[in-house]
């Protein structure tokens, strides 16, 4: 919201800027034109082109204009707050060449219930099994020396 708020200020602000300008001379008015088509036209291209996201219980949705990902909150190895954004980091799987996959959420919203997005993923994370237990569930025996 904060970024759709900026946009418009300098938008508007080159477009008075240009008119009073533009009044005074015809060239520099196309030089502001193409200042603000400079600025403008990335700014509609990032909302256009930006990923969505949809939480359910047990698993994720990211969805963009390409592909549609289903992750699961099993797959998820740490969640962290990066300035307004949530930085999610994926466990890595065999087959990955590229090291760990990350997934960043451009904001982090509070919730119904005033948990912050990125307090409620940490919550899904299933926690670990226990170092050093068996596969039977009772504690390992000491080692002989």
């Amino acid at each position: 919201m904060r970024s759709i708020i900026n946009a418009l200020v300098t938008v508007i602000f080159v477009v008075v800027f240009g008119i009073g300008i533009g009044l005074a001379s015809y060239g520099a008015l196309i030089s502001v034109a193409i200042l603000a088509a400079i600025i403008g036209i990335p700014v509609i291209l990032g909302f256009l082109f930006r990923p969505k996201f949809e939480f359910y219980d047990y698993y994720f949705l990211r969805a963009s204009r390409r592909n549609s990902q289903q992750i699961d909150y099993s797959e998820i190895k740490s969640v962290e707050k990066y300035r307004s954004s949530i930085r999610i980091e994926l466990k890595t799987q065999e087959g990955d060449r590229f090291g760990p996959r990350g997934i960043l959420i451009p904001a982090d919203p509070k919730l119904s219930d005033g948990a912050d997005l990125s307090a409620w993923l940490k919550s899904k994370i299933p926690s670990p099994p226990p170092a050093g237990s068996g596969s039977d569930g009772r504690a390992p025996s000491e080692p002989s020396a």
